[in-house]
């Protein structure tokens, strides 16, 4: 019974910390390069390409004004 009581309410209750932990330490304001907004989790990990980079990146510096 206790097992199954740190399964659905203290792992997930300390996942979802961790989370809004980890985001608090994220500076606000700092500026970024430009780029396509990240996605939920993942981020731009999918974004990124894999051959010829710099024309990737100058076509987002021009469309996200850089």
């Amino acid at each position: 019974m206790f097992s199954t009581w740190i399964q659905f309410v203290f792992l997930p209750a300390l996942l979802l910390a961790l989370v809004i932990l980890s985001r608090r330490r994220i500076p606000r304001g700092l500026k970024l390069p430009p780029g396509p907004p990240p996605k939920f989790l993942v981020g731009n990990a999918f974004d990124m390409p894999k051959e010829r980079e710099w024309e990737t990146f100058a076509e987002w510096a021009k469309e996200y004004g850089m």
